[in-house]
């Protein structure tokens, strides 16, 4: 039996940080107790050993592409007026919850400032294209829907982070009314 590849996420303490790649259950063990007070970002997409060598390299992902995503992610957001993120948001919940995914399974996270994120973990890997489409779908007609986050470099705040502009933590939603 083959050695498991590893499989990384970025882990940035600022949205211009360039970060560092860890493996993914090494989040919260190296930010430690400086969420309470701090944002920090990690990337949706998943680098490879190829991936980091590179990064270790050049200490940038700039011109990485080919990143495996493992999770939907679904993102709503106004200035103007959360509620509207707010109803999106469950508007999308049902949806998923509709196409058979189970309410334990969609992670539901108000962002600290302007919205709601909804995210779902895969059994297999997609491209950043397919998990796209597949957000885009659930988003018809959702005008909060955040349609630009979509790439390979994206990076969101880690749950349980501080916002910088607000103060206000990204903490745990529900979805029922």
């Amino acid at each position: 039996m083959g050695e498991k590849k590893m499989d990384y996420v970025r882990l940035s303490r600022t949205k211009k940080d360039k970060g560092i790649l860890i493996p993914r259950e090494e989040i919260y063990a190296r930010i430690g107790d400086e969420y309470k007070n701090l944002d920090f970002y990690t990337s949706p997409g998943l680098y490879n050993e190829e991936h980091k060598k590179y990064f270790d390299e050049h200490g940038s992902i700039a011109g990485l592409k080919g990143m495996a995503f493992d999770t939907l992610f679904l993102d709503f957001d106004s200035k103007e007026n959360l509620q509207l993120a707010i109803d999106d948001a469950r508007e999308a919940y049902k949806r998923l919850t509709a196409a058979g995914i189970p309410d334990n399974s969609i992670q539901k996270f108000f962002s600290g400032m302007k919205g709601i994120e909804l995210r779902v973990q895969f059994n297999e890997k997609k491209t950043i294209d397919e998990v796209k489409n597949i957000s885009m779908s659930l988003c018809e007609g959702l005008k909060t829907a955040d349609r630009q986050i979509y790439n390979d470099s994206r990076i969101m705040r880690v749950p349980l982070t501080r916002h910088d502009g607000s103060g206000l933590y990204k903490t745990p939603f529900s979805t029922k009314r």
